[in-house]
């Protein structure tokens, strides 16, 4: 006897996952500093991390350390980047639509009277397929307290931009470190953070 088993008839019962909206998360803290939305690598696809929420921009401005993953949409980032006076990290593990135009949507056009001089330090998204040499150029410029930045390496950028973001460090006597993979696993930015 031959016991045969039919997997054609099988049906995975994996569903689309909800959208993990930091803003719903948001408006129930107000003072909050740090917010790790870390989701585990697992079988089931993590939910994308959103904010579509309207809710009191001021439950972000006490927001230093953000860190956000798997994968991270727009709005996230540009909420994050806009709201966020007391920002100094933000860290992304995958933002698989986030371009250069939404970078510079987010920075907007540097201004004192409108903000105070950004204090981030650390931008950091592990993998950003759709950013390129003008988007370090944006955040170099946009953010003058920039210490980190990363990783490039999984960013739109090729061995010639590659060339072209040394030189710009070089040349401006810019003492940015350019970060690698790593640095989303073993990263101190959130022990900085004086709760």
């Amino acid at each position: 006897m031959v016991l045969q088993d039919d997997f054609s008839t099988l049906v995975p019962l994996v569903e689309i996952p909800l959208e993990f909206d930091i803003g719903r998360v948001l408006q129930y803290f107000e003072s909050i500093k740090i917010l790790s939305v870390d989701f585990k690598d697992t079988v089931i696809p993590s939910p994308p991390v959103t904010y579509s929420s309207v809710v009191n921009k001021a439950n972000f401005k006490h927001l230093v350390y953000v860190q956000l993953g798997q994968i991270v949409h727009n709005s996230a980032v540009e909420a994050v980047l806009k709201h966020c006076p007391a920002l100094k990290h933000l860290h992304c593990n995958t933002c698989p639509n986030l371009t250069d135009l939404d970078l510079a949507s987010a920075i907007g056009a540097p201004s004192p009277y409108v903000r105070p001089e950004p204090l981030l330090e650390c931008f950091y998204i592990y993998e950003a397929p759709g950013l390129t040499v003008n988007a370090f150029e944006l955040l170099v410029d946009g953010f003058p307290r920039l210490q980190k930045i990363g990783n490039i390496t999984r960013w739109a950028i090729n061995c010639e931009g590659m060339q072209k973001i040394s030189r710009t460090i070089r040349e401006g006597n810019l003492e940015v470190a350019v970060l690698c993979g790593s640095h989303w696993f073993t990263s101190t930015c959130a022990e900085s953070v004086h709760l």
